[in-house]
């Protein structure tokens, strides 16, 4: 819910992923992140694609899944 209302985000604490070109997190709990990716559809709004539900070190499966 807070992800959908973007008056919220600052709630959710999002935070871009170094390294991973691209790509942001927020975190679901303590060890729980949702890793997404940003782009813009054909009338220039911004979609934000989930792409990962996982623990924090993920990393490799999230290098992996990351959308292109």
């Amino acid at each position: 819910r807070h992800f959908i209302d973007r008056s919220n985000e600052n709630a959710l604490r999002v935070e871009r992923k170094a390294g991973l070109q691209g790509t942001w997190a927020f975190r679901v709990d303590r060890g729980l992140r949702v890793f997404f990716v940003q782009d813009k559809d054909a009338q220039g709004h911004v979609v934000s694609r989930l792409f990962h539900v996982g623990q924090h070190d993920d990393y490799r499966t999230v290098t992996r899944k990351r959308p292109r």
